[in-house]
């Protein structure tokens, strides 16, 4: 970990702490450090977008850390998820003028039950909002292992192809030490992927955004940074601080 990212953990945690407590703070660990600079471009591009963000705490802290660096308007509401549907504590005062026809942007980690979010937009659409619109971390999680699929793998239907998007998946086959999957190669060939019971697949995390929602982004599929332009923006910002 380099100077400029360990500065960023530490001004990671103190935000968090600002917020939530040092007790939080300590345990609520900054993203991966590849995504700094998507999560700084997304910020940066969507501040002037939008009236209002709400941190879906605790893991949407993450992506308000960076918003926070913008000057962008954050309220802060702490979700908890129980029995099938999910608590609602506003840690920021939300008042019907801040909510009241303005372009809301919800910052989310992620969203695979898609309780924590529901709750959230039937809080929010009673103050009217123009529209709320959504922007998460990550794409897919890795969450499930081959063995938890083969148990349960109604309950996950998509697993096989939320891990292997650009495949051509033609047959999944259950063996004693895992998964084969057939695929179609760029040749037109079967070819054969061999997956062991500890290895792990993906749910893509915004199947289960709930409707109310207008638009859905991730910074992996929409805010790469390939050019690290994000990144070394972010560094001048804390070098400033």
């Amino acid at each position: 970990m380099t100077d400029a990212e360990k500065n960023l953990v530490g001004d990671f945690r103190k935000y968090v702490a600002y917020k939530l407590g040092e007790d939080v703070a300590s345990r609520l660990s900054p993203m991966s450090i590849y995504l700094f600079g998507e999560a700084y471009k997304a910020a940066q591009t969507l501040a002037p977008e939008y009236d209002l963000g709400i941190e879906l705490a605790n893991d949407g802290l993450r992506l308000g850390y960076f918003f926070n660096l913008e000057r962008f308007p954050l309220k802060t509401v702490k979700l908890r998820r129980i029995g099938r549907g999910a608590t609602w504590e506003p840690i920021d005062y939300l008042a019907d003028e801040d909510v009241h026809g303005k372009k809301l942007l919800l910052l989310d980690n992620d969203c695979l039950s898609g309780r924590t979010l529901r709750r959230a937009v039937r809080e929010l659409r009673k103050f009217s909002p123009k529209y709320i619109d959504l922007l998460l971390i990550y794409e897919g999680i890795p969450i499930l292992t081959v063995d938890e699929y083969k148990k349960s793998k109604d309950r996950y239907p998509h697993a096989i192809e939320d891990s292997y998007p650009n495949l051509s998946i033609t047959e999944v086959r259950e063996t004693s030490e895992g998964l084969e999957l057939d695929y179609i190669d760029d040749v037109g060939m079967i070819e054969t992927i061999e997956l062991n019971d500890k290895m792990r697949l993906a749910i893509k995390t915004r199947r289960n955004v709930p409707e109310g929602i207008r638009k859905t982004m991730t910074l992996c599929e929409n805010f790469e940074d390939s050019s690290e332009e994000g990144l070394r923006s972010l560094e001048r910002i804390l070098e400033g601080k």
